[in-house]
């Protein structure tokens, strides 16, 4: 490899580090705003949670359910 690609591939990784460590940061946003939007979206997450495993386990149940015949009723 010659200098400039090895500068160029330097400069990607540093500032590729730069930002996972600028992600990686402890301090907390506590405006009201944030509060209510993290409020929010959890709320609705939980919804949707709720919505997704009601429906995947339905349908599990009417994929293994057998009617039996032979059965009197």
């Amino acid at each position: 490899m010659s200098r400039s690609s090895l500068t160029y591939i330097s400069l990607i990784c540093l500032t590729a580090l730069t930002l996972v460590l600028q992600g990686c940061n402890a301090q907390k946003n506590n405006t009201a705003a944030a509060r209510q939007y993290t409020a929010f979206i959890t709320r609705y997450n939980i919804y949707y949670n709720g919505d997704t495993h009601f429906k995947e386990t339905l349908a599990a149940l009417e994929k293994g359910y057998e009617d039996d015949y032979t059965r009197r009723l």
